[in-house]
């Protein structure tokens, strides 16, 4: 494992099968086990939210300062990656959506991703592209073509573009999002199995797509809803997409102010 310096974050999704993420496959649980107990050897292992205070401070983390943590709320987190955890004594960190723990919202790619992998139709239609669905390799290139390109989009326009899509895909059976995601009965499992809570924003909107008034609706609705139905305070969040145009330094003022500290970061968008 090469140097680290500063603090370095794993963001994990799911650890098993799923319906956009079909690369974990069957061996997901013995892979992350490997990975945990590599980790085990390498690095220092630190719980993200006092790593981060400790960074905001100016004090100094441990040499080679690595922290876990798991976007989106997969239930996979608490029934397959918790006990490896906490059979290694690993911390970790969950940034989880309100509106998918809720049902309020689902999570638009893994609608997508069943809709592809199960369509009925030889073909979709995206935009000027006819997207062909002969077989697997195709459905995958067309699920990541197709996801690649809403995040462009502002979320009520791109979840309107992924009906479309399932609709012109025919796929066989329903798609059940509480079969992947967990509601707030498992959320509070995971905070009483020592998981530390984050947000993810309120339904996995893209902030940077949405105006300004949203931006930061979204946020604090979320928060207050973590708060309120967990108990925990919900101070961190992970950006959806996460790449440095997903998010504004605004943004990242928002959010530090709960805390009580200060971001210095020049870009912005």
């Amino acid at each position: 494992m090469p140097e680290i310096s500063g603090l370095l974050i794993l963001a994990y999704h799911n650890i098993g099968e799923a319906w956009c993420m079909p690369s974990a496959g069957p061996d997901g649980v013995t892979v992350f086990a490997e990975q945990m107990n590599q980790l085990l050897r390498s690095v220092e292992i630190v719980p993200l939210e006092s790593a981060l205070y400790s960074l905001f401070a100016g004090r100094p983390l441990p040499d080679r300062a690595v922290s876990i943590t798991f976007d989106d709320g997969y239930r996979d987190i608490l029934d397959l990656a918790v006990p490896i955890l906490a059979n290694r004594n690993i911390q970790s960190t969950a940034f989880l959506v309100p509106g998918f723990l809720s049902g309020n919202a689902e999570a638009w790619w893994e609608r997508l991703g069943r809709a592809i992998r199960c369509a009925r139709a030889s073909y979709v239609d995206f935009g000027e592209q006819r997207l062909p669905l002969h077989g697997a390799q195709d459905r995958m290139r067309t699920v990541r073509t197709v996801e690649e390109s809403v995040k462009a989009l502002d979320h009520k326009a791109r979840v309107a573009v992924v009906e479309d899509l399932v609709h012109q895909a025919n796929p066989a059976g329903e798609y059940a999002h509480a079969d992947l995601f967990l509601d707030w009965q498992g959320a509070r499992e995971l905070v009483a199995r020592g998981v530390a809570i984050g947000s993810h924003t309120l339904d996995h909107c893209i902030l940077a797509r949405e105006d300004d008034a949203h931006q930061c609706s979204c946020l604090a609705r979320s928060r207050r809803l973590l708060h309120d139905e967990l108990n925990v305070p919900a101070e961190m969040v992970a950006f959806p997409s996460g790449q440095r145009g997903d998010y504004s330094t605004r943004l990242l003022h928002f959010v530090a102010s709960w805390a009580g500290v200060t971001v210095a970061e020049a870009a912005g968008t």
